[in-house]
């Protein structure tokens, strides 16, 4: 059951809502038959408080955005959803109290829905509700009922009179003074099955672990699923550190948390931000004072010395979460890992370390083995698909002549300098040309010109995500479709052209969002684009990790990696699901040797056809989970046999 409701309330029914949240203890007994003593007279503030604790019945609050006084939220609405598909919908005037049922003049009205059947009153009462409820209903304010505790907004109803309302009283406050966190499952989460058994695993191991699952498969809410379970079993003081690798990061835990009724504080950027207020919260969750403390901070201010010295001084049991954990299996981060924290979780869809097997192993020997893994085929379908389907369309994008040359140079020059790309030890020389190389590659020319083909039916569309590289683009004024005003040929970086492409050429609303790009001008902008205002996101690497986007429909990737953590990530910021979201898109920008130039026997040959292995790589992951697989490797099939390279299939 949920409620919502105005702030007010009788003094018996405010301290029973009090315990419910706050004295749980004796409504931990999971059968109500069991816990309440039926002949008590206050049975129905005992029924009421274990409700709310089980998680049977959610409150929340409706408040004024404004500083109104005197008002109170009195709308009377309501939906009963029967076991049969039958919905009932009910509204009027009637409060429930003795001097409506029998006194007063009412008038309420039910309506009825039938399975197949809607009924347009029944919807647009939950139409009503689910923005209330969402909090997305102008000039109200939807809270839930601990944030009215800490904020001191509930109320007392006057005895005397029912239409007045009084502040709790001072001598009150002090015995209902609600703790500034507390640890509570959401209402509607609905947990599923492989996050119960990653939850379990993890207990089941001793509190370590990682949870290896797809990216939009729901790591976060298990992580604080995991941390409300852990909180039911062993009870205050607890300190919980979570550790992320950007801002933008910090501000989605911070934002995640406080669903769970936790109000983490945000250790990032200067200490003197935070630090005091730290110390203070550590003192008072020592003491007892504070039954939980959460922090968050970014994988550099972790490092520091000034979150180290705070680290040293926690006596009560610790969790850390390590969130995208296969970065803290860099040296300078590994080292700094707290030895005495003792319960651990790490968080990623790829834990292992890309060409680090010294930095993979650092992660496992201190978060410990991965106790669920969870990939995107099973995310993608069967009873547990979190993910939304996908088309994958690989754009075959052909190096010219001149880019042609520069790739064999460079790849000349490399084979003198080293033995193996994969090894884990490169020369700054080796790794400088490896960089060279591989912007030949993303910043190809013909990417543009693709890009403004394939696009073009897009032109009038939202939610589009353009991944680019960091190299820069010859742009051609004299070619169709390009930077029209461009008086002649220039030389910009590729996320320029793909912005000034958008949006000079296409006339689209759109945003740079890059690393130049600060943290409030990226809020707006992930706001504009959730709200559908910005048309087109082009980014460089800043998306690549943990951000969530939904919305996002379709993705233009003109530039990859052959990290396969990089296009695995990228692949899953598009399938989240959302409202609406039936499929994503996936526009892959594959580069390509001049196919007159593929001869067999000749010494370009195996250089050209390593170009398309790699390559591949990325395709073929991408191709054999869409929906389209089989007809967009038929695509490549011709190249791949001129090239040799069948077996990749």
């Amino acid at each position: 059951m949920e409620i919502i409701c105005s702030p007010v309330f009788s003094e018996s029914d405010l301290q029973t809502l009090y315990q419910s949240l706050y004295e749980q203890k004796r409504f931990k007994i999971a059968e109500l038959a069991t816990s309440v003593d039926w002949n008590k007279k206050r049975i129905r503030h005992h029924a009421l408080a274990w409700a709310i604790y089980h998680n049977r019945l959610a409150i929340r609050i409706a408040v004024f955005d404004d500083d109104r006084i005197g008002s109170v939220y009195h709308e009377k609405i309501g939906l009963l959803d029967l076991r049969d598909g039958r919905s009932i919908g009910m509204e009027g005037s009637a409060n429930e109290s003795a001097n409506a049922y029998k006194y007063n003049f009412e008038r309420i009205l039910v309506h009825e829905g039938h399975p197949g059947s809607p009924h347009r009153w029944v919807d647009a009462i939950r139409e009503d509700f689910e923005r209330l409820w969402n909090n997305r209903t102008p000039g109200i304010k939807i809270i839930s009922l601990h944030k009215a505790f800490v904020d001191g907004l509930l109320q007392t109803r006057s005895n005397d009179d029912a239409r007045f309302a009084s502040a709790i009283q001072s001598e009150q406050r002090r015995t209902m003074t609600a703790p500034v966190e507390i640890l509570k499952r959401p209402p509607r989460l609905q947990l599923r099955d492989y996050q119960q058994r990653a939850m379990d695993a993890w207990f089941a191991a001793g509190g370590r672990g990682i949870y290896s699952m797809a990216t939009g498969s729901g790591k976060t809410i298990t992580a604080l699923a995991t941390l409300e379970s852990l909180y039911r079993r062993v009870g205050p003081p607890l300190v919980i550190i979570i550790v992320a690798p950007y801002l933008n990061l910090v501000d989605q835990w911070i934002e995640e948390a406080h669903q769970f009724g936790l109000s983490p504080i945000n250790c990032s950027g200067s200490s003197s931000d935070w630090t005091s207020l730290v110390e203070s919260a550590i003192y008072l969750n020592q003491t007892k004072q504070r039954p939980i403390l959460s922090v968050v901070t970014t994988n550099t201010t972790f490092s520091l010395e000034p979150f180290q010295r705070i680290l040293s001084r926690l006596k009560v049991r610790t969790v850390l979460i390590g969130d995208e954990v296969h970065n803290l299996g860099a040296r300078h981060l590994s080292r700094k890992l707290p030895e005495k924290v003792s319960l651990r979780l790490g968080l990623s869809a790829t834990p292992q370390r890309w060409m680090d097997e010294e930095g993979t192993q650092a992660v496992q020997e201190y978060f410990g083995e991965t106790v669920i893994d969870f990939g995107l085929k099973e995310a993608l379908t069967g009873p547990n698909a979190a993910l939304c389907p996908y088309t994958y369309h690989p754009i075959l994008v052909s190096l010219d002549d001149c880019e042609t040359e520069e790739y064999m140079a460079i790849t000349k020059q490399l084979a003198r300098c080293m033995i193996s790309p994969n090894s884990e030890n490169l020369s700054d020389l080796t790794l400088a040309l490896l960089l060279k190389r591989s912007r030949v590659v993303a910043s190809a020319k013909g990417k543009l010109a693709a890009l403004a083909r394939v696009f073009e039916p897009y032109r009038d569309t939202r939610y589009n995500l353009i991944y680019c590289g960091d190299g820069r683009v010859e742009i051609d004024a004299a070619s169709p479709g390009i930077s029209r005003g461009v008086p002649e040929t220039k030389i910009m970086r590729q996320v320029d052209a793909v912005t000034r492409l958008l949006g000079h050429d296409f006339q689209m609303n759109v945003a740079k969002y890059t690393a130049e790009t600060d943290q409030e001008q990226r809020r707006v902008i992930l706001n504009d684009f959730e709200r559908g205002d910005k048309q087109a996101l082009v980014a460089i690497r800043c998306l690549d990790e943990g951000i969530d986007i939904p919305k996002v429909r379709r993705a233009f990737i003109l530039a990859s990696s052959t990290n396969p953590r990089q296009f695995i990530q990228r692949r899953g910021r598009v399938l989240r699901r959302a409202e609406g979201k039936e499929k994503a898109e996936i526009y892959d920008f594959v580069v390509v040797p001049p196919l007159d130039q593929v001869i067999p026997g000749t010494p370009e040959f195996k250089t050209l056809r390593n170009l398309v292995d790699r390559e591949m790589q990325r395709v073929v992951e991408f191709a054999k989970l869409a929906i389209n697989g089989p007809q967009a490797i038929g695509e490549l099939r011709p190249l791949l046999e001129k090239l040799r390279l069948l077996h990749l299939l």
